[in-house]
């Protein structure tokens, strides 16, 4: 059976006569506000933060591998290390790099530990950019290289972290606020 011998036309026939009561009356409707655009909810600011940082870990420790191995292979650089993508690479460098990767890739299995290693790896690269620039001016490598170009990588790195801080950390305490308050049950009765 198909739909040409179910379906009927009534040629000539108004909306009254085919909804039989009359009452279909069509009426323009208001035209709907505009809106602003849509502000991202927690969840979705946190999986962005998540994957960035997921991201950051992946890029820090194919960096980092391959720059050890670079730097091991070609010694004969000495101390200052071995240039690599613009950057002075030690094997310490290069160990630096890849340990930070595969530490920020195990942190993105939890919420907190996430927000935890954002925190500390912001203070962690904020601080080897201030000893680095610090070893820098007074021209002498150490054992991670001290370059001007590292200064700028670690001070990106810090300056990553720190954003990634700020959108994780107020999402995990909105979240912990919603969930109950801040005070377990045991610091409650034990103030």
């Amino acid at each position: 059976m198909s739909l040409r011998f179910n379906h009927r036309r009534h040629p000539g026939r108004k909306l009254d006569d085919v909804v039989e009561h009359g009452y279909a009356i069509r009426q323009a409707k208001q035209p709907m506000p505009r809106r602003e655009a849509p502000v991202p909810s927690a969840r979705l600011r946190f999986r962005i933060a998540h994957i960035a940082l997921l991201g950051q870990g992946l890029a820090l420790g194919i960096l980092g591998g391959f720059a050890l191995a670079w730097s091991m292979a070609n010694l004969r650089f000495g101390p200052e290390g071995a240039p690599i993508l613009g950057l002075t690479v030690t094997p310490c460098h290069g160990g630096l790099l890849l340990i930070s990767g595969a530490v920020a890739v195990l942190a993105c299995l939890s919420r907190w530990t996430t927000a935890a290693f954002c925190a500390i790896a912001a203070a962690g690269w904020l601080t080897l950019t201030v000893i680095c620039a610090v070893e820098a001016e007074r021209h002498a490598p150490g054992a991670l290289g001290f370059d001007p170009t590292d200064t700028l990588v670690y001070a990106a790195l810090g300056a990553y972290n720190l954003v990634l801080t700020a959108c994780l950390v107020p999402v995990l305490l909105a979240k912990r606020r919603s969930r109950g308050g801040a005070l377990s049950a045991r610091s409650a009765a034990h103030p």
